[in-house]
């Protein structure tokens, strides 16, 4: 079993990776023929993919151990959590089987936050921050599974997929009994504001 989150823990490393690496727009594939490992639309994909094949190890594990105790799906295990692993289980279906796009690059701006006492407030955005972001598409092809899709559909369509990969983090840590005491996505600033030093009642520092 170790080899298993080690397994799904170096995949997201590796994902965070091409994340980190990913240019401020797509005009190297402005012309259309470019290297696949030059690619930033295609390392994603393939990133996203690596992640997606460990999610579906993980849930497989997790129903060999009997954790579902006869659920038909992670939904009925975790009807908050659960319905990510579902979608997620979706998504590999439609890569897999279908060679199916199923992430793209969206070009978003930056968030800006205001210290209000002891958090941030998002208060905008800023253009001086512009990237790409990895989103999940807005629709799948019909697959086997239509529960899978359906919740492809509710809980993952259109969303930073760095989002939904910790959700499935933190479903699968907490079946194995050790949620994850911090996060280990990059799923961004928007996510993850850095701490502050908090402030007193009155607007002043302390």
């Amino acid at each position: 079993m170790p080899f298993i989150r080690q397994g799904y823990r170096l995949a997201i490393a590796r994902w965070n990776d091409v994340m980190k690496d990913l240019p401020p727009d797509l005009t190297v594939e402005a012309s259309g023929m470019v290297d696949p490992r030059e690619s930033p639309t295609a390392l994603t994909l393939i990133a996203t993919h690596d992640v997606l094949e460990w999610i579906h190890s993980m849930d497989d594990y997790l129903k060999e151990r009997g954790t579902y105790k006869g659920a038909r799906d992670a939904a009925e295990v975790d009807p908050e959590l659960g319905p990510y692993i579902d979608g997620m289980l979706g998504a590999r279906a439609a890569i897999h089987h279908l060679f199916t796009p199923v992430v793209g690059l969206a070009r978003t701006t930056g968030p800006r936050y205001l210290a209000v006492r002891d958090r941030w407030e998002l208060i905008g955005t800023t253009s001086e921050l512009r990237k790409l972001h990895p989103r999940w598409v807005s629709d799948i092809p019909k697959i086997r599974n239509k529960r899978q899709r359906d919740a492809f559909l509710s809980h993952l369509a259109g969303r930073a997929v760095g989002n939904t990969f910790q959700m499935a983090t933190h479903y699968f840590w907490t079946q194995m009994g050790t949620p994850p005491a911090e996060p280990f996505v990059a799923s961004g600033p928007a996510d993850h504001p850095p701490p502050i030093v908090p402030f007193s009642d009155d607007g002043s520092d302390d």
